[in-house]
């Protein structure tokens, strides 16, 4: 920042120490939801967190060989934390700016939803189907949004296409659930999720039907 149009208090929010503080913290996030899923051991971000700090001067160092800011800072983190931690420090792998831009959408995402702004759901939905087209639980919230803001014909289309694309995600000897139930009236219904999707489908396909 520009000093003489800076005052103290707005400076600090800029500098690196308090950048790489929020970097540290983020990191610390991550790895309690790396314990929560088994990815790393449930006391390790215990540890981590007792002994993880940063170095600029290092950090700077590190940045002139890898060229790479983000990578540079968790290096040292890495170097801070040491062997006592007792984790792989292959899960210190960098964050990237991609996957902290979906992680800021996926939250203002489910935020707008509690607050019932679906349209801009709706609207950051898309945005991460942008980000990731192989996101098909993106194309299922989109649909389901749709859906509630009675855009019929967008919530079917969306839908639709999320049950075409998910035996590609399922476990081997699923099949393609629309291939087996081009019959309105079929009772057979699929399993899990999908199962309440169907039931969308259908009620979607004779809502756009009663419109033509």
């Amino acid at each position: 920042m520009i000093p003489r149009f800076s005052r103290p208090e707005m400076t600090v929010i800029w500098e690196d120490e308090n950048k790489f503080k929020i970097w540290l913290e983020i990191e610390m996030l991550v790895c309690e939801a790396q314990a929560g899923i088994g990815v790393i051991p449930k006391d390790a971000p215990e540890k981590i967190r007792a002994q993880a700090g940063f170095d600029i001067k290092r950090i700077d160092e590190i940045e002139k060989e890898v060229r790479h800011d983000v990578i540079a800072f968790l290096t040292n983190v890495g170097e801070h934390v040491g062997d006592e931690a007792a984790f792989d420090r292959s899960l210190l792998s960098p964050a990237t700016r991609h996957d902290i831009v979906v992680r800021m959408l996926v939250n203002l995402k489910r935020l707008y939803v509690r607050m019932r702004s679906f349209p801009q759901a709706r609207f950051i939905s898309s945005l991460l189907l942008a980000a990731d087209p192989s996101a098909i639980s993106e194309l299922r919230d989109r649909g389901l949004l749709a859906y509630h803001l009675q855009d019929f014909a967008a919530a079917l289309h969306d839908l639709e296409e999320y049950l075409r694309l998910v035996p590609k995600s399922a476990e081997p000897g699923e099949h393609d659930l629309l291939a087996e139930h081009d019959d309105e009236d079929d009772d057979a219904e699929p399993s899990d999720d999908a199962t309440e999707i169907w039931e969308h489908v259908k009620t979607l396909r004779k809502r756009v039907a009663s419109f033509n």
